[in-house]
């Protein structure tokens, strides 16, 4: 099973996402990825917020824990409460600020109004309807 993570991170009632646009499909994610080999999930989640933001953050504490099983492909993922503590947002080092690495698609960073995480294609939908219950207005 791969273990990943993923970081919400809330500023004055707006949630951070990253928007993807991949073969005419537009949708939101809560910024993370992947745990790399003998790293926990701590380190992960900073290390994936410097990657994919430029940002340097604080965990505050785990919100959730979901399994999904896609196919053969089985994974638990890991989301954490953090805040950002440094850094400027859109300056990240992953592949898909580089160029030459491949990506295809868009990455944007994109806030989202709380209230209305339901109006966006927000994956994963079981974490934005949790997080809606908590913060509904």
């Amino acid at each position: 099973m791969l273990n990943r993570v993923r970081a919400i991170i809330i500023k004055d009632d707006k949630l951070l996402t990253i928007k993807r646009s991949k073969q005419d499909l537009v949708y939101f994610v809560f910024p993370g990825g992947g745990v790399e080999q003998g790293e926990d999930l701590e380190t992960a989640i900073k290390r994936e917020c410097k990657e994919e933001l430029g940002v340097e953050i604080k965990v505050i504490k785990n919100f959730t824990s979901e399994r999904f099983d896609r196919g053969e492909i089985k994974q638990l993922e890991h989301f954490y409460f953090c805040d950002i503590v440094s850094g400027e947002l859109g300056t990240g080092d992953g592949p898909e600020y580089d160029v030459n690495s491949g990506y295809e698609g868009i990455h944007e960073i994109e806030w989202l109004d709380i209230n209305d995480l339901l109006n966006y294609d927000l994956r994963p939908k079981e974490v934005a309807s949790k997080l809606l219950n908590i913060f509904k207005k």
